[in-house]
């Protein structure tokens, strides 16, 4: 037992409240994690002006994490004790329909952490510390810092986003439409995957100077860009009228 932990406590729209809570303790097949890094999603932001109904006070918020495994509950193994860890946001149940087919984001008992919906809610990783099940934590390798970890949730959208798009060297030319941080995470796949060319859409200009150092080969500020120019420069050919992926 550990006592009280420090947290980041939602208690009314615009205001978080750093506070003493409970330390949580493992149940069986739950691990503890001492958070290290945590990042703020733009739906944090949203909780946190109270614009949007999935994050009601009182609330800890957070759900990109990583840090080191510090307790388990039964059925776990202690050898995961000190093990560096990312941590999924969603909670999947690992026996659903969904779960066995590799679908756990639609996991019928499904919770999402930092979210407060009646149906996902769990406390999320703005605290130092977070449980969740064993099955909801991937060891990280050994170079990789827990900042660095911390945005892995939202570089494994962007991944399969690309992924869902058949993106590969054959793919003449990608748009991508965003260049907040799922759209350079977007920018950084497709690259891996091989496309040929990538543009960035955005309406700030300081977010495409970062897709160009992504690696964007072209950016268009998108209150001075018409369809039709995003169309003409995707077009590879005479017998093509457009880019082959937009994102």
């Amino acid at each position: 037992m550990l006592g009280t932990m420090k947290a980041l406590l939602l208690t009314a729209p615009s205001t978080l409240t750093l506070t003493d809570l409970e330390t949580p303790e493992p149940d069986a097949g739950e691990v503890r994690v001492r958070i290290a890094a945590c990042g703020i999603c733009g739906s944090d932001v949203h909780g946190y002006t109270g614009s949007t109904g999935r994050r009601i006070p009182p609330l800890v918020m957070g759900h990109e994490a990583a840090g080191i495994i510090d307790a388990v509950g039964q059925n776990v193994s202690g050898q995961m004790i000190g093990q560096r860890v990312a941590l999924d946001s969603t909670v999947f149940c690992g026996e659903c329909e969904f779960c066995c087919n590799g679908k756990e984001n639609l996991c019928t008992h499904r919770q999402v952490l930092g979210v407060s919906c009646d149906a996902y809610r769990r406390q999320g990783c703005f605290a130092e510390y977070a449980i969740v099940p064993e099955r909801c934590v991937y060891p990280l390798p050994d170079q990789m810092g827990f900042v660095a970890a911390s945005l892995l949730e939202p570089l494994t959208i962007g991944l399969q986003a690309v992924r869902l798009g058949n993106a590969g060297p054959a793919t003449r030319s990608a748009v991508v439409i965003g260049a907040g941080t799922i759209g350079l995470a977007i920018i950084v796949a497709l690259k891996s995957y091989g496309v040929q060319r990538i543009a960035a859409v955005d309406l700030d200009a300081s977010r495409l100077k970062e897709a160009t150092e992504f690696g964007a080969d072209a950016v268009f500020e998108a209150d001075q860009t018409t369809a039709e120019q995003l169309a003409e420069w995707g077009a590879s050919s005479a017998d093509t009228d457009g880019a082959d992926l937009v994102l």
